[in-house]
């Protein structure tokens, strides 16, 4: 497409100076209203939009603002009792170490032995399946 095929908003002659999208699909309670139904699309420059968003929005705001506080709180807890109640470090011995390295190799050597396989026998099925 070149440059002289393409418009832009801009070049219409607008009637409305505002743009209004997806009105057919826009179903909210508008507290202003009596809680009847806002169905004037996305319309930013309207009231009744921005208090029928913030009604819809209000519930997972206070969930979201909830779960910080509550995250804040647990991750202040963990700091305080990090730093304030010190323990013994606890050294696992050598041979624990070892065994699980040896079978983390193990494991994850026969994870990729069962999946060549199993790609395997599913190309074979694939190429020699009637």
């Amino acid at each position: 497409m070149t440059m002289d095929t393409r418009r832009s908003l801009a070049d219409e002659n607008l009637q409305n100076s505002s743009l209004v999208l997806a009105k057919e699909r826009t179903r909210r309670k508008d507290p202003l209203d009596d809680f009847h139904k806002y169905t004037d699309g996305w319309n930013i420059s309207n009231d009744h939009y921005w208090a029928s968003v913030a009604w819809t929005a209000v519930p997972f705001f206070l969930i979201a603002g909830l779960w910080f506080v509550i995250f804040g709180l647990s991750l202040t807890l963990i700091c305080f009792c990090y730093c304030c109640c010190p323990r013994e470090p606890y050294v696992y011995s050598r041979t624990a170490y070892v065994l699980s390295l040896i079978f983390l190799i193990f494991f994850t050597v026969a994870a990729m032995l069962h999946f060549s396989l199993s790609l395997s026998q599913y190309t074979y099925t694939q190429k020699y399946s009637l």
